[in-house]
């Protein structure tokens, strides 16, 4: 039989569109605009756990209570605003005194006591932010149960930046200072729409949160002193400053806390811990500036890294730090050098940047006089022999300066 002749396979061409150049940039446009909406969602994830974090990381309401009187205004001032009476407040003080921590700790308590959550009723942020960037944040951490909003006390820390541009401080200005209508509005002038992490934010918004300001310095601004000093009258307002009594007792309570490290090996004992204490007290004095908290908890790490490593002495690296900041050795020196006192205020400033006014405090718990950088007899013996003893030997009086101490004293200078 003859053989069957297949039929012949038909080949089909495919016909590539006309448009596939364009289709592929739409593609690229589709997948490029995904990936920045990826971008943006992990952004957005990262910042609301860094939020998560920054509440945890106060998480200090059973925590020791620290105790002295320095704190007294303050702690009334966080009491008008948990109880209700004032909704707006600026804390001004040194860094590392506990100003942070007495906020957090208060609001924290008042939240658990009734009920609440941290997280979802306490907004915490630092003032280095945009001006739009800190507009869209206040917005998204606002008060507003439709939009399952519960905020009810935002805090700013180091917030000395918002006071150096005029955008904030309007945004300031709405957030803390009611209309005639009773209500407080923030409002943010742009031609554009204005885009949070959480989507598009209205260009005005009520609020009816309470708001504090933690800053170290509010600097005065030629430019801006009547739209800083119109915020300040909006709010209440406390200035923290301790001593060196008031700081060393706040300090010998922060010593006493247990422990909580967790490796037995770094953990200190609570001997160790007031050595630490111990040590600072006997180091530092009246022209010791700028050691805080933040100094003995820098000087227990210090001892527990001597526990781990031979080499290592703590008490040799926290000198290293308590000499960085003892301005009273600083000015003691360039005085045994009789420089004028207007070059010695220059040179410290220039070098520690300490203000004019604390220059000359420490230069009179020092005992020394204006007279071009002579040294003068302390003017009460009996204070200075009670005053904490510092490792060096006080230089002996020379004869040039015994004369000196024999003529009339001038008037020191006043600000």
């Amino acid at each position: 039989m003859p053989e069957e002749t297949k039929p012949e396979e038909l080949k089909v061409e495919v016909k590539e569109p006309e448009n596939k150049q364009e289709e592929k940039v739409e593609e690229e446009k589709e997948e490029k605009k995904s990936k920045k909406e990826i971008e943006k969602e992990e952004m957005t994830k990262l910042k609301q756990n860094q939020e998560k974090l920054n509440i945890e990381s106060m998480n200090v309401d059973n925590t020791i209570d620290l105790v002295s009187e320095a704190y007294y205004e303050m702690d009334k001032k966080i009491s008008k605003i948990v109880n209700g009476i004032s909704h707006a407040l600026i804390i001004e003080g040194d860094g590392g005194i506990g100003k942070t921590t007495k906020v957090m700790q208060a609001l924290m308590r008042e939240v658990r006591k009734n009920g609440g959550d941290p997280e979802k009723e306490i907004a915490f942020t630092t003032g280095h932010q945009t001006p739009q960037e800190f507009y869209c944040w206040c917005f998204e951490h606002r008060h507003d149960p439709e939009d399952n909003l519960n905020f009810k006390y935002v805090v700013i820390d180091d917030g000395e930046g918002l006071f150096s541009k005029e955008i904030n401080l309007s945004t300031l200005k709405g957030l803390t200072w009611k209309t005639p209508s009773g209500k407080r509005i923030a409002s943010f002038n742009t031609s554009k729409p204005l885009q949070g992490e959480h989507g598009y934010v209205e260009l005005s918004f009520e609020t009816s949160c309470a708001y504090i300001i933690i800053s170290n310095k509010i600097k005065e601004n030629n430019t801006l002193k009547e739209h800083i000093k119109a915020v300040k009258d909006r709010m209440d307002y406390c200035k923290v400053n301790l001593n060196r009594e008031q700081l060393l007792l706040v300090l010998e309570q922060i010593s006493k806390i247990p422990d909580d490290e967790p490796d037995p090996r770094k953990k200190l004992t609570p001997e160790e811990k007031m050595e630490v204490f111990d040590y600072l007290k006997i180091h530092t004095n009246d022209g010791t500036v700028d050691y805080s908290i933040r100094t003995i908890l820098a000087m227990q790490d210090n001892y527990r890294l001597s526990k781990i490593d031979e080499t290592a002495d703590w008490k040799k690296l926290s000198d290293k730090m308590l000499d960085r900041i003892d301005v009273g050795k600083l000015i003691t020196a360039l005085h045994d050098q009789h420089m004028k006192d207007a070059e010695i205020l220059q040179e410290v400033k220039e070098k520690t940047g300490i203000s004019k006014s604390k220059y000359y405090r420490i230069k009179e718990d020092l005992g020394l006089s204006t007279r071009n950088g002579i040294k003068a007899k302390p003017k009460n013996k009996s204070k200075k022999t009670e005053s904490i003893p510092t490792t060096e030997k006080e230089p002996e009086e020379t004869e040039a300066e015994a004369e000196d101490d024999n003529e009339p004293e001038e008037d020191e200078p006043t600000e």
